[in-house]
């Protein structure tokens, strides 16, 4: 198994375990809707990451740069057509929570940014407990 896919499966590993958390709650409170449209918005966000590092490794692949240009813009094309289909459905299905459908389509850029910040804020710590005086 290469880099890259050792760190989509961290990272998808991650988010999963992260994604407990409202799981658990829209199920305590009995929110039906908002669970239905937090695993829509989830499985999607799940599969179009996975459809962007799967196109990042074609693209570094590609023959030519403009080949490579190409693809790139026909994956983004892919993967915006299956977001505008989701929200498509969320916003006219009236049993699917669409708040939650966007919270669910956000979960992996919020803990991206959430690690990267811990990641962060560890080493600004660090720096400050080891100057010397």
């Amino acid at each position: 198994m290469n880099e890259v896919q050792k760190e989509t499966r961290r990272i998808i590993t991650l988010v999963m375990v992260i994604a407990i958390i409202p799981v658990c709650g829209l199920i305590w409170s009995g929110n039906w809707s908002g669970l239905r449209g937090f695993i829509l918005g989830f499985a999607v966000n799940i599969v179009t990451f996975l459809m962007l590092a799967r196109s990042a490794w074609q693209i570094t692949g590609a023959e030519t740069p403009t080949q490579g240009q190409v693809m790139a813009v026909l994956n983004y094309l892919v993967r915006l057509v299956f977001y505008g289909l989701t929200l498509l459905v969320a916003f006219t299905r009236p049993d699917i929570n669409e708040i939650a459908v966007v919270i669910g389509m956000v979960m992996i850029k919020y803990t991206l940014i959430g690690e990267g910040l811990v990641k962060h804020l560890s080493r600004v710590v660090g720096k400050i407990g080891s100057v010397e005086e």
